[in-house]
């Protein structure tokens, strides 16, 4: 495992400290792992919505091209104009 050091603003070390007493961790090292697996699980879910996003607006954008948008607009020309 190789060392790094880091700096961390008061509050974020402070919360480190209390995860620490809490005895959930042993110490800062476990605390940073786990926040970094964390980091890298919300990473990796994100993009996998990003991916899906990507394929629904693509399902999407087809069912778009499909429709007949002058035989849709022609339509509602004849209704408003019906109704005037």
């Amino acid at each position: 495992m190789s060392n790094v050091h880091v700096s961390i603003n008061p509050n974020l070390l402070e919360y480190t400290n209390i995860l620490i007493k809490s005895g959930n961790y042993s110490n800062k090292s476990e605390v940073f792992n786990q926040a970094l697996r964390l980091m890298q699980e919300k990473d990796v879910l994100y993009n996998l919505q990003v991916e899906k996003l990507k394929l629904e607006l693509e399902k999407g954008s087809d069912k778009f091209s499909e429709l007949n948008l002058d035989k849709i607009y022609q339509k509602a020309v004849k209704k408003y104009k019906s109704k005037s």
